[in-house]
């Protein structure tokens, strides 16, 4: 019999182990997975831990993975301040130091609206950070592909179609092979969006990544779809952003993936990041 959606992350979290660290309200939930050195993995605006649920079991066959629901997220409680970078970022840093302590070296590689937040801790920590991966990230400050327009979840009352919503928007946003839309992602979609309280593109668009930049001593990764909905045609400004900091910085881009690229194309995914995380 095949797994259903909530089975499969159900299943995969168990395989895991749960850990709370402080936060104002409820606790702020990290799933951790495996032992080694510890890469963090932050997902992106209206997600959670699930937005790695393609790659925590294979990058934990050599490392500690520690994904959190971050505050306003999931299954965390609220930050402070709803509307910055900086309210998010604070309990993420103090709940990982409570989780490695506060001198282990550790990576981060982050999803999105995820990257404003890597980029604070990166910026904040000097060289204990190795190499910081962006996947897709915002708060770059740099020229994007037209808006799309979504469907508004918001107006619909009728479950039936609020999944079909869910569905449409994964094919016009977050993917690009309509393949990659299936059970699970629409169900991973669904669950987040209703539990996201944060206004993370508001966040994104404030630049807040290209302006940490400078002060990141670690090894900077970009990992881009092609087709990403948001970047498209300009993916060259992007390369060339991390490798004026960095010079030896590596981009890669996926041929035929979306914005959503670790789920989209999660083995090519976790192969460059296994790579990438153990080279100098």
């Amino acid at each position: 019999m095949t797994a259903s959606p909530s089975e499969i992350v159900a299943a995969t979290a168990a395989r895991g182990r749960r850990i709370e660290t402080p936060l104002s309200g409820r606790p702020l939930v990290w799933h951790a997975f495996g032992e080694g050195r510890p890469l963090v993995l932050l997902h992106g605006g209206y997600g959670s831990w699930t937005h790695w649920i393609r790659n925590v079991e294979p990058l934990a066959r050599t490392r500690l993975v520690l994904v959190p629901d971050m505050p306003g997220f999931g299954d965390s409680g609220d930050p402070e301040d709803m509307f910055t970078a900086q309210s998010v970022t604070a309990p993420v840093l103090a709940g990982l130091e409570a989780i490695i302590g506060p001198a282990t070296p550790f990576d981060i590689a982050a999803f999105s609206f995820g990257g404003s937040v890597a980029g604070l801790i990166a910026a904040s920590q000097g060289k204990r950070v190795g190499h910081v991966v962006l996947v897709g990230s915002g708060g770059l400050r740099l020229p994007r592909a037209p808006q799309v327009e979504l469907r508004n979840i918001s107006l619909l009352k009728d479950p039936a179609a609020i999944m079909e919503a869910h569905r449409a928007n994964l094919g016009i946003f977050m993917f690009h092979r309509p393949a990659s839309v299936d059970e699970l992602s629409v169900h991973l979609q669904a669950a987040n969006v209703a539990r996201a309280r944060v206004k993370s593109r508001r966040i994104s668009r404030m630049g807040v990544l290209h302006d940490a930049l400078p002060q990141i001593s670690a090894r900077l990764v970009g990992i881009w779809g092609e087709e990403d909905v948001i970047s498209k045609g300009h993916l060259d400004e992007r390369e060339a952003l991390l490798k004026s900091h960095d010079p030896e910085a590596r981009f890669h881009r996926l041929a035929g993936a979306g914005h959503w690229v670790q789920y989209e194309n999660a083995d090519e995914v976790n192969a460059i990041l296994a790579t990438e995380l153990s080279l100098g």
